[in-house]
């Protein structure tokens, strides 16, 4: 059967029987755009042409086509070239995995020629999370003359930081999301579906002045929207502003290698620090598996020395 028509239907699959969000649709996409593109190089217009050699020999030239991109950014920055992100070879390979899953158990094909692909090891990294120190200067960096502007920064900040959410779920919030009276705010977050998160003192407490202060002017420049967070001219704000306004706020509290992404973490860890089950962790994230929450469990190295430091007794 001809590829073009199987990924169509691979699509449709992916986008209502897996419920995926926008970016991971995005992300099939353009993945699997690049590898039909191979295959039509390759004059390969029917799925069961298709071998684990073959497949291989697209995950290597895209590997040496991401080695080559960075080696000109190099030329262009003078900066060490570094390997191709193992990150992102394995997302494509887990693409093209699922891509011939599909066709195989839909009958298209008698085999699965990318069960035998291997993927890279990726390295064991802990997350990047700030102290609760660092947290609490952020926030309060955010907001230093009171203005519209920041009453509104801080709150996005003081939200995140609150909830866990992720960036796409602060940009989906509704006004009438929002009922201060309530402990506790639903938010709408991957695979379409919608979690309840508690709702801190001090995000409630900001919450309050962005609604009463900050939005209604935000609001009276725009048309109506009915978003919660808003930019400065009352359009719904971007994923991209939110990353301005951090870059922008960090500059100030002097805190380096930060991403909204950051703020998520350091949630996490900070609830496992303090004594939080991890299922209860998983379930205030919204991770389907518990083994996606599971690397927060991990301790640092100065954690370990401080205890090692703290309980042995030839350690000092």
């Amino acid at each position: 059967m001809e590829i073009e028509l199987i990924y169509k239907q691979f699509l449709s699959y992916i986008s209502v029987e897996k419920t995926l969000s926008k970016n991971s649709l995005l992300a099939y996409k353009n993945d699997l755009t690049k590898y039909l593109d191979f295959l039509k190089i390759k004059q390969i217009l029917d799925v069961r042409q298709i071998t684990t050699k073959i497949i291989e020999e697209f995950i290597a030239k895209f590997a040496s086509k991401k080695q080559l991109i960075r080696r000109t950014t190099h030329l262009k920055n003078q900066q060490t070239p570094k390997k191709p992100e193992a990150k992102s070879v394995a997302r494509l390979i887990a693409t093209i995995r699922a891509f011939h899953k599909f066709i195989f158990e839909e009958n298209y094909s008698n085999d699965n020629p990318a069960q035998l692909v291997a993927s890279p090891k990726l390295p064991k990294t802990l997350p990047h999370a700030l102290s609760i120190l660092e947290v609490a200067n952020l926030i309060k960096a955010a907001n230093i003359n009171n203005s519209v502007v920041e009453i509104r920064d801080q709150t996005i900040l003081e939200f995140m930081y609150s909830t866990g959410a992720r960036v796409s779920e602060i940009t989906n919030l509704m006004v009438d999301d929002i009922d201060l009276d309530l402990d506790f705010i639903k938010l709408f977050g991957k695979g379409q579906k919608w979690r309840i998160v508690p709702l801190g003192s001090y995000a409630k407490k900001s919450l309050s002045q962005y609604l009463t202060r900050s939005r209604p002017v935000l609001a009276a420049r725009g048309r109506g929207v009915s978003n919660l967070f808003l930019n400065k001219r009352g359009k719904l704000i971007t994923r991209q502003t939110i990353w301005e306004i951090l870059q922008y706020v960090s500059s100030k509290a002097k805190i380096k290698n930060i991403s909204p992404h950051t703020l998520r973490h350091s949630f996490a860890t900070h609830m496992l620090q303090g004594g939080a089950d991890i299922r209860i962790v998983q379930e205030l994230l919204g991770h389907v598996n518990v083994n996606t929450t599971q690397i927060y469990t991990h301790i640092s190295p100065d954690t370990l020395k401080e205890i090692y430091m703290s309980n042995h007794p030839r350690a000092l």
